[in-house]
């Protein structure tokens, strides 16, 4: 079995890029494609800072198979390496929230490491030189968080260039949350006060999206636009 922690699986991910790279990124940004998501180091989802949260036993394995914050981190730096150097033209965004870093003497075997992506992003940004090129996307957002609050999302409201949110999925939106239907345009709201220049809508159905209110939500999305 391959870890993305492991070489041959970063020179695997740097060998797609560049076929990607071959393929896309001769022409502007967003002629032929848009954007590339980074998604060396992750789990399930293109997600690279989750691991399993609270999920101890999920924790433990990826710890009893070696990772480790350094070489979690390490694997972090090259994924940024690699879409910088190889993706000239294309944008790379980031799904940034604090990391799940292995701790056997943690809660559910990690700890949140929110500093070590700060230091991370802040460095990708200029030192790597991804620049304007790195879109920054926080996920989860509704309508009682923002900043202050999560550190990342604060992060986000400083951040120069392009940054959007995920919000809550659609059914915890409107099954889990008191009013949420109204709540959903609040959640829109928080993200542009945040600085937002996008906003992802996650398990949205036609049936759900029967029910919302469109023109409120075509002013938000002018207002997304403006930003």
């Amino acid at each position: 079995m391959r870890y993305f922690w492991e070489r041959y699986a970063q020179e695997k991910y740097g060998e797609l890029l560049a076929e990607i790279a071959l393929r896309y990124d001769q022409t502007p940004a967003g002629e032929n494609l848009l954007d590339v998501t980074d998604s060396l180091c992750m789990t399930r989802y293109a997600e690279p800072f989750f691991r399993a949260h609270n999920e101890s036993a999920s924790n433990a394995r990826l710890t009893s198979a070696g990772l480790t914050p350094d070489n979690d981190l390490a694997c972090q730096r090259r994924a940024l390496e690699l879409h910088a150097g190889l993706l000239r033209r294309t944008r790379t965004t980031v799904a940034i929230n604090p990391l799940d870093a292995m701790d056997a003497s943690a809660a559910n075997g990690v700890r949140p490491d929110w500093a070590s992506v700060q230091a991370l992003m802040d460095w990708a940004h200029s030192s790597v030189g991804l620049g304007d090129r790195l879109v920054l996307q926080s996920t989860s957002l509704d309508a009682r968080k923002g900043c202050p609050g999560a550190p990342h999302d604060c992060y986000l409201s400083t951040y120069p260039d392009s940054k959007g949110f995920q919000l809550e999925t659609f059914y915890r939106q409107t099954t889990l949350f008191p009013g949420a239907e109204l709540d959903l345009q609040q959640s829109i709201a928080n993200g542009m006060e945040l600085g937002a220049t996008f906003v992802e809508f996650s398990g949205l159905s036609a049936a759900d999206a029967s029910r919302l209110d469109l023109p409120a939500l075509q002013a938000l999305d002018a207002a997304l636009r403006r930003n």
